[in-house]
């Protein structure tokens, strides 16, 4: 059975990112290497991963590896307990980038933010979204469940870079 936390073929760290971690990346080569990732797991199954092309998109300013494990995270729960097609879709907001993860299975019943909450009934699942939200919280964004049902949909939400942070030599001011 597949631990949704425990990825580490698909993920380069497992471990929250901290701002030494942060750096400027580029979100639109990340999503084409973890649709590369993840697409014949889809297709093994007989399902397809979708990732409409994007706009042009900005930089962030996080962990490119934190942001790689909560999206490995996102796509093995939408393949282990979704259906149909998944779909990841990226919107520049402005002030921040949302990168959503969707599928066309029933989705969460009862309270959706108890699917962050890590279990402590030994069970081999529970720690992957909890983990995945830390993460996201490390990196100034924000993991939440935009809708529980039917068709599920997962947002990560992620800040843009402040010209006006000094905790990075490329954006300190001059």
């Amino acid at each position: 059975m597949r631990n949704s936390c425990a990825t580490p073929s698909r993920s380069s760290s497992a471990s929250p990112a901290t701002h030494a971690t942060a750096e400027l990346f580029d979100i639109a080569g990340l999503l084409a290497d973890v649709h590369d990732q993840w697409h014949g797991e889809f297709a093994a199954q007989g399902r397809r991963l979708a990732m409409p092309p994007a706009p042009e998109l900005p930089t962030v300013f996080a962990s490119n590896p934190a942001t790689r494990q909560i999206l490995n995270v996102l796509l093995d729960n939408a393949l282990t307990h979704g259906a149909g097609t998944a779909t990841v879709t990226v919107t520049d907001l402005a002030t921040g980038l949302s990168i959503e993860v969707s599928d066309e299975g029933p989705g969460l019943t009862g309270d959706p933010e108890r699917a962050f909450t890590r279990r402590a009934d030994g069970a081999e699942h529970g720690i992957g979204l909890s983990l995945a939200r830390s993460l996201a919280e490390a990196e100034g964004g924000r993991l939440v469940i935009r809708q529980a049902a039917p068709h599920p949909v997962f947002s990560l939400l992620l800040p843009l870079p402040d010209p006006s942070r000094t905790d990075s030599p490329d954006l300190a001011p001059s």
